[in-house]
């Protein structure tokens, strides 16, 4: 399961589905919007209209998010293994993608993105979070320990 919040709608994974519920008022929560996606949700993080979706086996979906009556897939990214944490950084969004460590993908197109950079973390990535121009990886057995690592990405 993954949950963002953003303004007054939070954004649930739940297995293959994302939903999008208006939580303006805590006390009747309304689902607005949502979408099944191909594989299982492990992550999602939101920025502008689009919600970008760690989707396991799947690798990254980006989900247009405007209009949250009607969700549209804009694009995605096949990773090489299990997309499982994402961060989004500019028109970056990078993720923690477990066999495969830290993926860097350009996100300016929505509709093409594309991979700029990548770090073999040495073991299973599964969690991340991006401060400036580095990125902070919790890699290994993700419920016993974490160990930092940090990359600089490339553009190109």
């Amino acid at each position: 399961m993954a949950a963002f919040v953003s303004g007054s709608y939070a954004y649930i994974g739940n297995g293959e589905e994302m939903d999008i519920l208006d939580v303006s008022n805590p006390a009747s929560l309304t689902v607005i919007g949502r979408i099944t996606t191909p594989g299982v949700v492990q992550g999602i993080y939101v920025s502008d209209n689009y919600a970008y979706v760690a989707d396991g086996n799947n690798g990254l979906r980006i989900i247009d998010v405007s209009t949250p009556e009607n969700l549209t897939e804009t694009g995605f990214f096949d990773t090489e293994s299990l997309a499982w944490g994402l961060y989004v950084s500019g028109n970056y969004v990078y993720v923690a993608d477990r066999d495969d460590g830290l993926r860097i993908i350009e996100v300016s197109d929505p509709s093409s993105p594309r991979e700029v950079g990548y770090f073999d973390t040495g073991d299973l990535a599964c969690g991340l979070y991006v401060s400036g121009n580095y990125a902070y990886v919790a890699d290994g057995i993700c419920t016993n320990y974490r160990r930092e690592r940090s990359c600089q990405s490339k553009s190109g």
